[in-house]
């Protein structure tokens, strides 16, 4: 399920999961394909998701802790009318 992601929501994000391996990732309801991967350590990294001949693909855009929830947006747009 998809939430509208605020700083505040973010922020306040912890990893469900316990294995070194593991991550949890959340979906923005404002931008298709936006998403935040949260890992058991507390990093954070916003990527997108997205399907291109038939195979999903998923690419980084960056660190929570330098780019803020619009910059993250915008940079999502920007890449995904790239590669779609």
């Amino acid at each position: 399920m998809a939430t509208r992601f605020t700083k505040g929501f973010i922020d306040g994000l912890v990893c469900e999961k316990t294995g070194k391996h593991d991550s949890d990732i959340y979906f923005d309801s404002e931008v298709s394909g936006l998403a935040i991967r949260i890992y058991p350590t507390g990093k954070k990294r916003y990527l997108i998701d997205y399907r291109l001949a038939g195979r999903q693909r998923r690419m980084s855009l960056g660190s929570a802790t330098i780019l803020t929830v619009d910059q993250a947006r915008r940079l999502a747009r920007a890449k995904l009318s790239e590669v779609l």
